[in-house]
């Protein structure tokens, strides 16, 4: 699993992870050097600074993910939750559960307790 988010340097719209996720240990360099590809489209439908989640990654090679066509679901963006169609239940849970895990570790200004709390709210709905 892995949280991404949009955004533009230069005249580029690019997608990155979020820094300080559980797979970080595994990687041999920093998670900012990571190449990462995917459906720029369907990522380009919603607004800059949009986190998203995917429970699909591929590496095809040690410094390069790649997000499959479909593997990515808009999450958040500010406070505001995009409802998670399209997911398991049990696929939701699991995404539930990495996303708060993430925010109770990060313990920064943007996630944190807090976070995690109105998150799991807004998702319980």
């Amino acid at each position: 699993m892995i949280l991404l988010q949009s955004f533009i340097e230069g005249t580029s719209y690019q997608i990155r992870p979020l820094n300080s996720q559980s797979f970080e240990k595994d990687l041999t360099r920093k998670i900012e050097d990571l190449k990462v590809t995917c459906s720029i489209a369907e990522f380009a439908k919603f607004p800059l600074g949009t986190i998203f989640f995917s429970k699909t990654i591929e590496k095809p090679e040690a410094d390069h993910i790649h997000i499959p066509a479909g593997a990515a679901y808009p999450l958040l963006m500010g406070e505001n939750v995009y409802p998670l169609v399209g997911l398991s239940e049990e696929d939701l849970k699991s995404m539930v559960d990495y996303v708060v895990d993430y925010m109770i570790a990060k313990n920064d200004e943007t996630f944190n307790m807090e976070s995690a709390k109105k998150f799991a709210e807004a998702v319980a709905g």
